[in-house]
């Protein structure tokens, strides 16, 4: 009789370069320097304008002063989650089925996806009168709204790289808090759906960006973890070597 075959992740170590770290700490730094400019551009922002309330993407309308911190976070945001994802996060996924994927799906959602706001922006704001129909009279704000459907791509992406992580035994530990991330993302893209232009709106949006961006953090902080775990390894065998030979 035989056993039915349990499937392991794979016990591949890969060890990080300087390149793949610092791709990784631009990863880190950009989701930390998109949830402070944000921050900062929502307290920008002029009377008629709430947080609570208007879109996130109204801080980057046609004409709002301002509109620069968020064209310049969400274009940081969003370069430096695909600077991660190719130079850091597939190489460290060396040899474990559907990194690629897994790498496209980040880039698609959250890098290009904050990196299209920053040239595609709608053409007013709801606080000072303008309509839903008058937001998206020009092309680039056609494209705008054309591109958040890929908020619900990234609704289902923290599973689907969960899914990729539970294959390495190096990344298996991210697998579960990235299921988290994603009902939270979940949760909060609902919550601002079903609000639509009343109050909270604002604040789900916000949420969901918080979430998201920790997310991406979290997988650009493991290769610096792995890399202090391997150079302390290293350090330890380098300390032990001369022992074991007097011994």
């Amino acid at each position: 009789m035989t056993a039915n075959p349990t499937t392991k992740p794979a016990t591949t170590t890969t060890a990080t370069t300087r390149r793949m770290r610092a791709a990784a700490l631009a990863g880190v730094s950009g989701q930390v320097f998109l949830v402070v400019g944000m921050l900062v551009a929502g307290w920008l922002q002029d009377g008629p304008y709430s947080v609570a309330r208007h879109d996130m993407s109204d801080m980057a309308a046609v004409g709002v002063s301002h509109a620069w911190v968020v064209q310049l976070s969400q274009g940081v945001g969003g370069a430096t989650t695909v600077i991660f994802a190719w130079l850091a996060f597939r190489p460290a996924l060396a040899g474990v089925r559907g990194r690629t994927q897994a790498a496209v799906l980040l880039t698609v959602t959250w890098g290009v996806g904050n990196l299209s706001d920053v040239f595609f922006r709608v053409d007013c704001r709801i606080a000072d009168g303008c309509t839903r129909e008058e937001q998206v009279q020009t092309w680039h704000a056609a494209i705008h709204s054309f591109t958040s459907v890929g908020l619900l791509i990234f609704a289902v992406t923290p599973y689907l790289v969960a899914r990729c992580l539970r294959r390495s035994s190096q990344w298996a530990r991210l697998a579960r808090p990235s299921v988290y991330f994603g009902v939270g993302v979940d949760v909060f893209l609902v919550a601002a759906i079903a609000l639509g232009e009343h109050w909270g709106t604002g604040y789900a949006q916000r949420l969901m960006l918080l979430s998201g961006a920790a997310w991406i953090a979290m997988l650009a902080t493991w290769p610096l973890w792995i890399s202090a775990r391997q150079e302390m390894a290293a350090g330890d065998a380098r300390s032990d070597g001369p022992m074991s030979t007097n011994a």
